[in-house]
């Protein structure tokens, strides 16, 4: 079963890509979630897919997601990380095989460069995250992988 991880989640792309999971769940799984502030949206996918990451934009957000969770009975929550830091952990999570970055604007861009550096499929179907065009030069290296 190949490891998926999401740039993005609870956007329209993310959503999709998570249906896609959904309806061929003998080839693919969830490892790792990230989302901006839908902790409502982003409970429902935990609870569905039970990854083992999850990251969000703020701490305050962490806080209300692992509420949610534990109000609905989870025993084993994720780590559930925030800020930029998360978003680059669930993008160069150890399982993933498979990351999308569905994540709006240049927020998505950074967290996936990593990623497109390793030898795992990276799909990056967002169309405003290079806008305005952003050169490689600019970026910082990615450092080990």
């Amino acid at each position: 079963m190949k490891q998926i991880a999401i740039l993005g989640s609870t956007g329209s792309i993310g959503r999709q890509t998570l249906a896609v999971v959904e309806a061929m769940a003998e080839r693919f799984g969830v490892v790792a979630l990230a989302a901006g502030n839908n902790a409502e949206e982003l409970t429902q996918q935990v609870l569905r897919h039970r990854p083992e990451l999850v990251s969000v934009a703020t701490p305050e957000v962490a806080a209300n997601l692992a509420d949610r969770l534990r109000a609905a009975g989870v025993a084993k929550l994720p780590d559930i990380q925030h800020g930029s830091a998360g978003m680059l952990s669930v993008a160069t999570h150890p399982a993933a095989v498979i990351l999308v970055s569905a994540a709006v604007g240049v927020v998505g861009l950074l967290p996936r460069m990593p990623q497109s550096r390793r030898a795992n499929r990276s799909h990056f179907p967002t169309r405003k995250s290079s806008w305005p065009p952003v050169r490689s030069s600019w970026l910082p290296p990615a450092g080990p992988t």
